[in-house]
């Protein structure tokens, strides 16, 4: 699951015309952090409708 937001990321950073960057590593605390704040989005999209 990791690795599929890693992807997804270059992918934006690509379009963006950004190559530089070759390796995102991203911890488990961040990547817990990540899927934390999307949860909180959901929530909050889910209260709109």
């Amino acid at each position: 699951m990791q690795t599929a937001i890693v992807v997804i990321i270059k992918n934006i950073l690509n379009k963006l015309g950004i190559k530089e960057i070759v390796e995102i590593d991203i911890t488990d605390r961040e990547y817990d952090k990540f899927t934390d704040s999307c949860d909180v989005i959901r929530e909050d999209i889910y209260k709109l409708k």
